[in-house]
């Protein structure tokens, strides 16, 4: 599949930004520690992008390894790795020769063809016991613009995430993120097919301001459907 390479790199370059981005990071972290993942657990944040979320694992007191397989993203990545990190500029499928306690990864298994042979390597590097922490874009009918920029093969709904899933991991927590923004996301990548504005992900404007609050309150309160799935999983 064809990458808008520039529309790529914006969207890795406003990460520290993306107030979406950001509330799912956070909730990422709380079900770290409500699953009782202590700061000694070895940890891979796969498809790092910029690296926004590995400095907040950082400071939430874990030690990462992050992999981002885009030159342009990793070279960003790497000049801010944070204490007791480590960045690499692999994909997945790279990751040979560890096991890990944990595995995140942040809107990545959209953008790789071979489901079944990414989640057949997620497990077989996922110690016995271990988490796996993923987020992907969600809802079919949103498949649009802003998704074939980015060469993403496909978005979910619950019942293709935890379909994906039998056989191979356990599922703890599955829901949906982002309501507010379904119609943002419809008019803009499936029926304008116009690119995200740069002030769609910048928090700093007023009007973000208080769609990062609209984001905060989601990360607490589960709705029905969304712009994305979050899932928690663990290795049996």
């Amino acid at each position: 599949m064809r990458i808008d390479e520039a529309y790529t790199a914006n969207d890795h370059e406003f990460r520290d930004t993306d107030v979406y981005a950001i509330s799912k990071y956070r909730w990422t972290i709380r079900m770290l520690k409500k699953v009782g993942i202590e700061s000694t657990a070895t940890i891979a944040n796969v498809g790092c992008g910029s690296g926004t979320f590995t400095q907040m694992l950082a400071d939430a007191g874990y030690s990462v390894l992050a992999t981002e397989p885009d030159p342009e993203a990793f070279l960003v990545a790497a000049t801010r790795v944070p204490a007791n990190c480590e960045v690499r500029p692999i994909g997945l499928f790279d990751l040979v020769g560890q096991t890990f306690d944990v595995i995140v990864m942040h809107d990545v298994l959209e953008h790789i063809d071979p489901e079944g042979a990414a989640l057949d390597k997620v497990k077989a590097i996922l110690n016995p016991g271990g988490v796996f922490l993923m987020t992907v874009p969600a809802l079919d009918q949103l498949y649009g613009h802003h998704d074939q920029q980015l060469g993403h093969f496909r978005r979910y709904s619950r019942s293709s995430v935890k379909r994906a899933m039998v056989g191979r991991l356990e599922v703890l927590n599955l829901r949906y993120f982002g309501f507010f923004s379904i119609p943002i996301v419809w008019l803009l990548s499936k029926k304008l097919r116009r690119d995200y504005p740069q002030s769609a992900v910048d928090g700093r404007s007023r009007a973000m301001k208080l769609y990062g609050l609209v984001c905060r309150f989601e990360e607490r309160v589960r709705l029905p459907l969304g712009t994305s799935l979050m899932l928690v999983a663990r290795n049996k």
